[in-house]
């Protein structure tokens, strides 16, 4: 009967997150639905995306910057990325918050490595000690296919993962270069959710929480094997969800 219990709990604890994702984003576009918030989402985002754009892609080239530097600096202060992306999604729409999402994605990501790289090192050493050494045997075997795998499947939390890539003197280029690409299926994902909701496409939403909930299984399938072969799991830091 404790283990049926334990069982459960350890379900539940493992299904929140995709769970509260979705009741946010569905919440979100009920709220939407109102005359007072539906107005004021219109009167933000014709802001946005009434200054000047490129005449070729049609971008709001003034508020995308803005957007992009000011997205950019907060998530290298530790506001989760995914959020802003999302925020992205619902002013820009998909195709162009993606891009948008993504460069301040990465403009934060490089933020927060040479934080841990230039001012942080040592205390960063000292706070997690019991995992630098099991994080540098990993990058060892190679950078950029290691910080690509943890970007696609978030097993851990987006600023940990740049503090100690930068405490641990890995070379900017490969971590640049695989936090990019790794951050494009969740950026584009959580701009969907974001668009979904600002324009109440429930379908849309539907169809992101059942990519998000498939993304986590697979890391959820991941740890147990690896816990199972190994006894320890890869990375036993919170992991990143939205």
């Amino acid at each position: 009967m404790i283990l049926q219990q334990n069982r459960w709990l350890h379900f539940l604890g493992e299904t929140t997150p995709v769970l509260l994702t979705g009741l946010i984003f569905i919440g979100l576009a009920l709220v939407l639905k109102t005359p007072w918030s539906s107005g004021l989402y219109r009167e933000i985002r014709s802001y946005f995306l009434t200054p000047s754009t490129m005449p070729i892609l049609n971008i709001p080239l003034i508020t995308a910057l803005m957007f992009t530097t000011a997205g950019g600096s907060l998530i290298g202060l530790g506001v989760p990325r995914l959020w802003v992306s999302s925020l992205a999604g619902a002013i820009f729409g998909i195709t162009v918050g993606t891009l948008v999402g993504l460069v301040a994605s990465t403009m934060g990501a490089s933020i927060v490595y040479f934080a841990g790289r230039l001012f942080l090192s040592s205390w960063i050493q000292k706070k997690f000690r019991h995992r630098i050494e099991h994080w540098k045997t990993r990058l060892k075997k190679n950078e950029f296919l290691w910080i690509l795998y943890i970007r696609i499947f978030p097993l851990s939390n987006s600023t940990v993962v740049g503090l100690l890539s930068g405490s641990c003197r890995v070379p900017f280029v490969p971590y640049l270069a695989g936090s990019f690409l790794g951050f494009i299926p969740l950026t584009l994902l959580m701009c969907s959710l974001g668009d979904g909701s600002a324009q109440g496409k429930y379908l849309q939403i539907g169809l992101g929480i059942a990519c998000i909930a498939a993304i986590h299984t697979i890391v959820i399938i991941n740890k147990k094997i690896r816990l199972h072969h190994t006894g320890i799991y890869p990375q036993p830091i919170k992991k990143e969800m939205p």
